[in-house]
């Protein structure tokens, strides 16, 4: 496995729009009648903005997927930094063994290099990844709900 930074959505946005359709079919998006229609242009405006910033990994030189993360200070905590994922995509193919732990271990140093105290990370009610973030001492904060209006 093969982590870095070194992807901008402006030179790869046909890499990153082949996960997504493919990921699209058998996700919570298309099972709540959210239309996929990605934004990418303002996913290019908020990276060289410095809002987002892209996590990529690759298996013997394969893309497999991506983690977007924004990061701020906590309006409820200003002296502390967290960092959230927005949005992660790994082939399915590619989700077994330790390649999401690994990665996970990547990002979490990453960010805290950037100087993140807090990292929050989501999981899809159809596919609860909660396991592996406990096997690797994430804790469970908060539980989400959506209804649509």
């Amino acid at each position: 496995m093969v982590a870095g930074l070194d992807w901008k959505y402006s030179n790869n946005i046909q890499e990153a729009n082949s996960l997504v359709k493919l990921l699209y079919e058998g996700s919570q998006y298309k099972d709540h009648d959210i239309e996929l229609s990605i934004d990418w242009k303002r996913y290019i405006e908020m990276e060289d903005a410095g809002t987002i910033v892209v996590f990529v990994v690759r298996e013997q030189g394969t893309f497999v997927g991506y983690m977007t993360v924004m990061a701020d200070s906590m309006l409820q905590s200003k002296n502390n930094k967290m960092a959230y994922m927005e949005s992660l995509v790994i082939h399915p193919d590619h989700r077994k063994g330790y390649l999401f732990s690994t990665f996970l271990k990547f990002i979490q140093l990453e960010l805290k290099e950037y100087g993140i105290d807090y990292f929050m990370v989501h999981t899809p009610a159809h596919n609860d990844f909660g396991a592996i973030l406990r096997r690797n001492k994430f804790k469970e904060f908060q539980t989400d709900y959506m209804i649509k209006l």
